[in-house]
C-alpha cells in the first residue's frame, strides 16, 4: 500500500501497525503508530486518526494498491467546493476477479433518525450513499465525531457507517479507484482476518 501510494502522493502518511514485528520506513513523511499485537483495525484507525493534523484524511487498508490514475487533488477540490459533504468514497476493485461491491443498496444495522440528505440526492455530480467502501477521503474534524468502535478487531465497516448515518454526509465517486490485493494464500494472515466470531457476537448484541 505505502509503496504504491508514494507514486501518487508525497504528503504525510500515518501507519497504524499492530503486527508482531512493526515495520519501519526510510521516509521522513511516514509516521508509524506502534500498537500492541492484534489490537485490531478499529483501534488502529482511531490511533492513526488521532495523529492527523491535516484538514482532510484518506482512510485505506494495508492491502490496497494505488495506480497512477489516482487523483487525490480532484477529490479534495470537490470537498472544498461542497462544504456540506463530509466523505467522498471511492471504488475498490477486488483482485484477481476485478469485481467491485455495489454499495448503492448496502444495508446498515439500523436507521435511527433522519439522514443528512436522502440517498437519491446528487451533489455536484456525485450520488449520496449511506455506505461506501473503507476507502475514502474525509474532513478530519467531521470524521472524529464518529470514529470507529475500538472493540471491533475486524468487521468495523458497517458499524462505522451505521453510526455515521444522520451525522455525516457521504457521496460516492466511481472514478476514484484503488485495487484490493488481499493476500489470500497467507495462511497466518487469513487465520486472523477470519477470526470474527467475537466481533459478530458483539455486533449482534449492540444492534439487536
Amino acid at each position: 500500500m505505502v509503496s504504491t501510494l508514494r507514486r501518487v502522493f508525497d504528503g504525510p502518511v500515518i501507519v497504524a501497525d499492530d503486527s508482531r514485528h512493526p515495520q519501519s520506513f526510510d521516509d521522513p513523511g511516514i509516521s508509524v503508530v506502534v500498537l500492541p499485537f492484534d489490537t485490531g483495525v478499529a483501534a488502529g484507525r482511531n490511533a492513526a486518526l488521532a495523529e492527523v493534523s491535516t484538514e482532510f484524511v484518506m482512510s485505506v487498508d494495508d492491502d490496497f494498491v494505488f495506480t497512477p490514475e489516482l487523483d487525490l487533488n480532484r477529490v479534495v477540490d470537490y470537498l472544498r467546493r461542497n462544504p456540506e459533504v463530509d466523505i467522498v468514497g471511492g471504488r475498490v476493485v477486488n483482485l484477481p476477479l476485478w469485481q467491485s461491491p455495489d454499495y448503492s443498496t448496502a444495508p446498515l444495522f439500523a436507521y435511527r433518525g433522519e439522514p443528512v440528505r436522502p440517498a437519491d440526492t446528487v451533489i455536484d455530480g456525485l450520488p449520496v450513499l449511506y455506505k461506501v467502501p473503507q476507502f475514502f477521503v474525509a474532513r478530519t474534524d467531521r470524521i472524529r465525531l464518529v470514529r470507529w468502535d475500538g472493540r471491533l478487531k475486524r468487521v468495523d465497516h458497517n458499524d462505522f457507517f451505521t453510526r455515521a448515518y444522520g451525522t455525516l454526509l457521504t457521496v460516492f465517486d466511481r472514478q476514484f479507484t484503488c485495487l484490493h490485493a488481499q493476500p489470500k494464500f497467507n495462511a497466518t494472515y487469513q487465520a486472523f482476518r477470519r477470526d470474527v466470531a467475537a466481533d459478530l457476537s458483539y455486533l449482534g448484541q449492540k444492534w439487536m
